[in-house]
């Protein structure tokens, strides 16, 4: 049999007293629901405990307040007494009284069967749950009378659902076959009410809560004090409860201390020696509830996990900053200059102050050295029989300290020194770079340096450190440490990487913290690597590739872990809050949460079945959910979500009593509610709200006909309104056609009378007849000339709009063609005031054409004498350009004369149609036209010439 023991220890735990809202500090009786609630028996009465609120659970014929000896019987329903003798029962969220005849009762126990069983001064008696009938059991031995001595302060139900009890004269069993008595004659000696009784297994022990003994009863044999150990830890307590919980381990509560035994190892642990108890628990999720007579109730998430500090009377002060270990020896340091020592084998605790209020800044064992190093205020110590002395000072602050080669190695945050503390004048500098931890590979003569600057290498070669490869240059390095076989450096950075460094300098990235953890030290060990960060313990299994998290709500006493060590089989951790242990094997087994749904309601109606709920169109929904959830403290979340496709979570604070849905989709609906632990576990079961949401008058078949009628009546009318705007619309498009179609025909008559065979057969004549006098030159030339007037006028013909100076270029051509069938006293010009605008300003295509050729064929050509013609554009103002053309012909009244004499079948461009060019030109609106044609006369008054105004606006 493998033997232990160990003394008063202190497992961080969670405090629920009257300042966390427990209702009274002074707790009797603790015990856990089929769902996973908690229910506390007290000064101020019972309780029902969802983590976050305490609901009271009243009688109204209570005659006191506080409750104990809570116990669940097979129904699920929970019983409970009062010291004034009184027994309730829960219904619901009430509490009713059992009424009864018997008077002192001080406790009670249920059965697997639906039997509650009391004892009181007359004896033992049993209810029936299902017939609401009692059984008295009195006859502990022939012949015997009542007497106070047969009162037994404990009755407890064992694992064959036998009933066992101490009375006088020995201990008591109720089974099928009765009662029975197994005789002892120790019991004689004292009142049966003295004794605490627990069922272990098959053994029955038995604890004297007044005096320092106990018994254990095993197959029909009684043994008093058969344990050394557990009556060494039993000395001067008083006993006020026993518990069997299912770890294996019986729980004795003492007013001082609570103690876990285990009578298959014999083992003892005494936990918390300061405090006064009074019933244990072990939950479903792993979590220890202790209840204490004086303090509130203790939640411990794990026994394991084992505290040094202040609050313990262990420590002078919490904020620990470094941590080493050696030997069984368990070196720390604080903040203010402590320097502790602890036997990891039997807990003997040294602390020494250095003298300096100051920061611990390096801690290190030198094996070799078989000594611990420290740097402290500008000064190295060493720290031998508890105490501690300066061995060398003025140093630049160190950050670690290695021993290599018969010297030292220190690296501060001026850089790292080979030193050689017996010679200080030894010292060198190998790198004058930030740092902060250092490895050697004795294999390889290899140090490695985490730097500001990433690990710089350095191989002792000829008695001298050389400089070799930087690795993650430009990268804080935090920490680092070695795993020798297979010579693999781990390094942590600042932004929270994790790299490997193989042979050959290989790096590779294995991991990486989240974005909010911040992590001040790595440390590898048996494939696992552990860093710790200000959010806890972090480890990272090589193997499984993943990380697991050890937190506060795992039990770390502070998540604010500083520095780490490993010792034996524990992993030591300096935090802000003390000094604290914690086994290098964890069971994190994840328990999910429960969720329940207290209450749901449709308006102000509650309602019972929630899978076939029939809700009338925005009517809100109402749900109050309840979790079984402790490990999370006030951490969880509730979360809810339509089912459907791509429907999200919507996550609301565990401390939400209720919660509204005002607007349901109408239709059937699907509601999914769950609760999320503190590490994104979502809970063992999921609940479904489910129903259908009537729509509301207007989504009705009526409402739907009705408006489709008034609908179609309404069409009708926008129909009929939108056919006369739609004709109308057709009627302006076709006047538009029109126009576009006139102003064409009147552009095709301009290129007509442009282009006329009358002309055409001149032009060619006259170029002929040079071709006849041999004058090449210019019947080259005309017919330049000609052949870029046509092309113009075919270019043209294809524009509605030019610009004056492309109308201008085509009238020089059309002019000297015209001046060529002229004799030679033909002279004309073309004056332009402002080029620019000859450029810029465009002009209805072949609108001045007609007015040059009818001053040629009316006017110039039947003149005798010098014959001119002049061009002039003469800018009004940026809106309107004047264009005149002038000739010294024989005016109109000379012209019309000869055409009365004599009538030709040449067809011109008629002054009419001229007129309904401009017209059109006119009604489209881009462009106004506006001719004036003015008679020219001499001083007698005859005719000598025509002047032909063209002002066009631009709009």
């Amino acid at each position: 049999m493998c033997c232990s023991a160990s003394y008063a220890q202190y497992p961080p735990y969670f405090l629920i007293d009257d300042e966390a809202g427990l209702p009274a500090n002074q707790v009797y009786s603790i015990a856990q629901d089929k769902k996973g609630f908690i229910w506390i028996g007290c000064d101020a009465g019972l309780y029902k405990f969802d983590g976050i609120r305490y609901k009271s659970i009243e009688c109204a014929t209570r005659k006191s307040k506080p409750v104990t000896g809570l116990c669940f019987s097979s129904s699920g329903r929970l019983y409970c007494h009062n010291f004034q003798g009184q027994i309730f029962y829960t219904d619901a969220d009430s509490l009713k009284e059992l009424k009864h005849v018997f008077k002192s009762i001080p406790n009670i126990a249920a059965d697997k069967t639906g039997n509650l069983w009391v004892n009181h001064e007359g004896g033992i008696s049993a209810y029936n749950e299902r017939n609401g009938q009692w059984k008295l059991y009195n006859q502990f031995a022939r012949g015997q009378q009542e007497d106070n001595r047969l009162f037994t302060k404990s009755i407890r139900i064992d694992q064959r659902n036998e009933a066992r009890f101490v009375c006088n004269g020995g201990i008591g069993v109720i089974d099928t076959r009765g009662l029975q008595i197994r005789p002892n004659n120790d019991f004689l000696i004292y009142p049966s009410g003295i004794f605490v009784l627990e069922c272990y297994k098959d053994d029955t022990w038995i604890f004297s809560s007044g005096e320092t003994f106990f018994y254990r009863e095993h197959q029909g044999k009684v043994l008093k004090n058969s344990s050394s150990r557990l009556m060494q830890v039993l000395l001067n307590r008083k006993v006020t409860n026993a518990r069997a919980l299912a770890d294996g381990t019986l729980w004795i509560a003492t007013y001082k201390g609570m103690i876990q035994y285990n009578p298959v190892t014999d083992s003892v642990r005494l936990l918390y020696p300061d405090l006064a108890f009074s019933d244990c628990l072990l939950d479903r999720e792993g979590n220890y509830w202790f209840t204490t007579l004086q303090s509130g109730i203790i939640r411990v998430p794990n026994l394991d996990f084992v505290l040094w500090n202040s609050r313990n009377k262990l420590l002078p002060t919490d904020k620990l900053t470094k941590v080493t270990g050696a030997k069984g020896q368990i070196y720390f340091a604080t903040i203010d200059g402590f320097v502790g020592q602890l036997n990891s084998l039997n807990d003997d605790l040294h602390i020494t102050h250095t003298g300096n209020n100051a920061d611990v800044q390096c801690l290190r064992y030198i094996p070799a050295d078989n000594k611990l190093y420290f740097y402290l205020k500008g000064a190295l110590y060493v720290f031998e029989d508890n105490k501690s002395r300066i061995i060398q000072a003025d140093l630049p602050p160190v950050k670690d300290l290695v021993k290599v080669r018969g010297a030292y190695v220190l690296a501060s945050s001026f850089g790292s020194y080979i030193y050689n503390l017996k010679h200080p004048r030894s010292k060198y500098q190998i790198t004058n770079s930030w740092s902060r931890e250092i490895v050697f590979d004795s294999v390889a003569n290899t140090l490695w340096l985490a730097t500001n600057n990433g690990i710089e290498t350095f191989v002792y070669k000829n008695e001298k450190w050389v400089a070799g490869d930087t690795l993650l240059p430009g990268v804080q390095v935090i920490s680092v440490s070695y795993d020798a076989p297979p010579a693999k450096l781990y390094a942590l950075t600042y932004d929270g990487e994790v790299h490997a460094i193989k042979a050959g300098n290989a790096i590779e990235k294995v991991c990486s913290l989240t974005a909010d953890v911040t992590g001040t030290k790595l440390l590898y060990n048996n494939s696992t690597l552990y860093v710790a960060t200000n959010k806890g313990l972090w480890s990272f299994d090589l193997n499984k590739h993943s990380w697991n998290v050890i937190a506060q709500t795992d039990g770390l006493v502070s998540n604010n872990v500083q520095d780490i060590c490993i010792a034996g089989n524990a992993v030591w951790l300096a935090t802000g809050k003390g000094l604290q242990k914690i086994p290098q094997v964890i069971n994190t087994v994840r328990v999910p949460a429960l969720l329940y749904v207290k209450k749901v309601t449709m308006g102000d109606v509650v309602v019972k079945d929630i899978e076939h709920l029939e809700l009338k169109y925005n009517q809100a929904l109402g749900i109050e959910p309840e979790a079984s959830i402790y490990s999370s403290g006030t951490g969880f979340k509730y979360a809810y979500r339509f089912v459907g496709p791509d429907s999200g979570w919507n996550y609301l604070p565990g401390n939400i009593e209720q919660f509204s849905i005002p607007t349901l989709p109408t239709g059937s609906f699907a509601i999914e509610l769950k609760v999320i632990s503190h590490n994104g576990i979502g809970s063992g079961n999921v609940i479904r709200i489910a129903g259908y949401v009537s729509p509301p008058f207007w989504r009705s078949t009526w409402f739907y006909a009705l408006s489709a009628l008034c609908l179609l009546g309404l069409a009708f009318i926008v129909f009929r309104k939108r056919v006369a705007v739609l004709r109308r619309e057709q009627e302006k498009e076709i006047a538009r056609l029109n126009l576009e179609n006139e102003l064409r025909l009147t552009q095709q008559t301009a290129l007509k009378a442009q282009m006329n065979p009358h002309f055409i057969f001149n032009v060619l004549n006259s170029i002929k007849g040079y071709i006849y006098k041999n004058d090449k030159q210019q019947a080259s030339k005309y017919l330049t000339d000609f052949s870029e007037l046509v092309r113009n006028v075919l270019d043209m013909s294809s524009l509605q709009y030019v610009s004056i100076a492309d109308e201008l270029k085509l009238l020089k051509l059309y002019i000297e063609l015209e001046a060529m069938m002229l004799p030679s006293d033909f002279s004309y010009t073309i004056k332009i005031s402002d080029e620019d605008q000859v450029n810029d300003c465009e002009i209805p295509a072949l609108i001045l054409q007609p007015f040059v050729e009818n001053a040629f064929k009316h006017g110039l050509r039947h003149k005798a004498g010098a014959k001119h013609l002049e061009l002039a554009v003469i800018p009004q103002n940026d809106d309107t350009v004047l264009i005149t053309i002038t000739d010294n012909g024989i005016g109109r009244s000379g012209a019309q004369q000869i055409k009365q004499h004599n009538e030709t079948n040449h067809q011109s461009f008629a002054t009419g149609a001229i007129e309904k060019r401009v017209a059109l030109i006119n009604r489209e609106g881009k462009q106004h036209v506006e001719v004036t044609i003015k008679d020219l006369q001499d001083e007698a008054g005859n005719p000598c010439g025509t002047c032909v105004t063209v002002k066009i606006t631009f709009k």
